[in-house]
């Protein structure tokens, strides 16, 4: 990916004397500069604040931390993802990390389109787990405009059961497409480490009673 950034970089900015390396750096201070707007923009959401989606007839004050800009760029995200846009600075700050610290990225094919995948998906899966909510006294869809939408798509054809196992699936097509191994590879890491740490807190009981 970062070559590819490079090459787009000196395709816009052809006399830019700017090492593959360095290019890879500023956009993941860019990421991290982002990640932390929208962090605080998600944070610090009020459904009430003034932005596209309320419309205040005194103006109103935004409480938002990143001021009027972060309300609105809250309320986009929420209103679209619900909880799921949570992860989006999430997964900006993972990227900007991987930059900045220049680690090894392997070649993961399909890794892009399997977190698109969960991104679009998830969203519908948690719609169809907690369904509607109240957030500062206001109604909101927890999986936002596209859970609700694909959630009741789904539910009006495969009933809610079906719904959940076919989004379950997909899901797990998604995962399985981001990971670095498969599924089962990364089952069978957790399990050793539950496997160690059950061996861990045996043996500290052991001492214990002795």
């Amino acid at each position: 990916m970062s070559s590819a950034t490079a090459r787009t970089v000196h395709k816009i900015f052809p006399k830019l004397p700017l090492s593959e390396q360095k290019v890879d750096e500023i956009v993941g201070f860019v990421f991290a500069a982002f990640a932390g707007l929208l962090a605080g923009s998600l944070i610090s959401y009020h459904p009430l604040d003034p932005s596209w989606l309320h419309h205040a007839s005194d103006g109103g004050r935004v409480t938002n931390y990143v001021g009027p800009a972060g309300a609105h760029l809250a309320a986009a995200a929420i209103s679209l993802l619900g909880f799921v846009a949570i992860l989006l600075p999430l997964l900006l700050s993972l990227e900007a990390w991987r930059r900045l610290a220049r680690r090894p990225r392997s070649d993961v094919k399909g890794r892009s389109f399997g977190t698109l995948t969960v991104l679009l998906v998830l969203p519908a899966f948690v719609q169809l787990l907690v369904g509607q909510v109240e957030w500062s006294g206001e109604p909101l869809a927890s999986g936002g405009a596209l859970g609700y939408l694909l959630s009741n798509f789904l539910v009006d054809r495969f009933h809610p059961g079906g719904a959940f196992v076919l989004l379950g699936a997909v899901l797990a097509v998604g995962a399985s497409l981001s990971a670095k191994g498969t599924l089962g590879d990364l089952f069978g890491v957790w399990r050793e480490k539950l496997r160690e740490l059950w061996g861990r807190r045996e043996l500290a009981r052991g001492q214990f009673l002795k």
